[in-house]
């Protein structure tokens, strides 16, 4: 009668483990294909939101939208900056743009911070001015770097453009510069600054009655990031 006990309580917990272990089993199973389809659920969900915000980034930087300058312009916008030299990238360097209302209704604060610490010991901050004047005309205004150089700025289509050339005089070197910048959208906006060597390559046309010659560099640097407003 004792080996008939032994046997029957054996036999219970035998069962009893068998059926840990198949729901043991089958928990493990349906966590995994949870987990897969919620992997896959947010895989998709992310793809989704990428392609959204390209399609945003894309149709804003096609937008025709005329924009008034400061006041659609003022805020902070933020991003990363891809320097190239040539073909080559050198860096990516976040960038923060703040665009604020000056003293006075004709300065408007322009302030540029570089993160480039990774290339350099400290930020490169660039404190500027941009001042309007009554003797300009329209849409002309000059770039206050606040260390006696001013720079021609000229407002075209919701865009800024500078053009200026920056001499070394021991090396008797010139370095010709265009900066863009560009307010794509009321969060958007687009910073460019083009480098280039004096044109060392001269070409044309002599042969002709009304020759002249064309000169050109293939030595170009540019900086140029796309910004999102932050606040």
């Amino acid at each position: 009668m004792q080996n008939y006990s032994f046997l029957y309580k054996y036999s219970i917990q035998f069962l009893l483990r068998l059926f840990i272990r198949r729901i043991t089993f089958d928990v493990i199973q349906l966590l995994k294909y949870i987990n897969m389809n919620y992997l896959y659920s947010l895989t998709i969900s992310l793809s989704a939101i990428m392609i959204i915000q390209s399609c945003s980034t894309t149709k804003a930087l096609n937008s025709n939208k005329k924009y008034t300058f400061p006041d659609d312009w003022y805020g902070t916008y933020m991003g990363t900056m891809n320097w190239y030299i040539g073909s080559e990238k050198r860096a990516e360097i976040p960038i923060k743009i703040e665009i604020l209302e000056g003293n006075d209704s004709n300065t408007i604060i322009w302030r540029t911070t570089y993160d480039s610490t990774k290339l350099f010991p400290v930020k490169n901050i660039k404190d500027y001015k941009i001042v309007r004047k009554d003797s300009l005309e329209k849409g002309h205004y000059l770039m206050d770097e606040q260390n006696g150089i001013y720079l021609d700025m000229k407002l075209i289509d919701n865009t800024l453009y500078s053009c200026f050339d920056v001499v070394n005089e021991a090396k008797a070197k010139t370095t010709r510069l265009v900066s863009v910048d560009k307010l794509v959208s009321k969060n958007l906006l687009y910073h460019e600054v083009i480098s280039y060597s004096e044109p060392d390559k001269k070409t044309g046309n002599e042969g002709e009655s009304e020759g002249f010659t064309v000169k050109s560099t293939e030595k170009i640097s540019t900086q140029k990031a796309t910004l999102r407003r932050t606040k």
